[in-house]
């Protein structure tokens, strides 16, 4: 599993299960996370880069931040999606929506 991978994991994941809520924040602020991860396209952001999706996350004393193309965030996103659909049918309508809405806000 690569670096993106796993830190989507961390902010799109709860007890091992896709977490629309933190796909609904994303949608609706364009910034979603947990306690030491976040992700954000905000452009109100103090880490915001145009045409990238930051994840800043702490690792122990340091913060790291990840500038991630947006739509290599976006592709890896949604393969994500696609995995928790095949065992959660019921989520693809409000999954779906969701993914559209971030695919027009990044412009992709």
């Amino acid at each position: 599993m690569d670096l993106l991978q796993e830190l989507l994991f961390l902010v799109f994941q709860v007890d091992g299960k896709l977490d629309t809520t933190a796909m609904l924040r994303l949608t609706d602020n364009k910034a979603a996370g947990i306690e030491g991860i976040t992700c954000s396209y905000n452009p109100d952001d103090e880490d915001y880069r145009d045409g990238y999706v930051t994840i800043d996350y702490w690792l122990g004393i340091e913060d790291e931040t990840q500038y991630i193309e947006k739509e290599k965030f976006y592709n890896a996103l949604s393969n994500l999606c696609d995995k928790h659909l095949e065992i959660n049918l019921e989520d693809g309508e409000k999954i779906r929506k969701y993914l559209y809405k971030i695919k027009n806000d990044l412009k992709i």
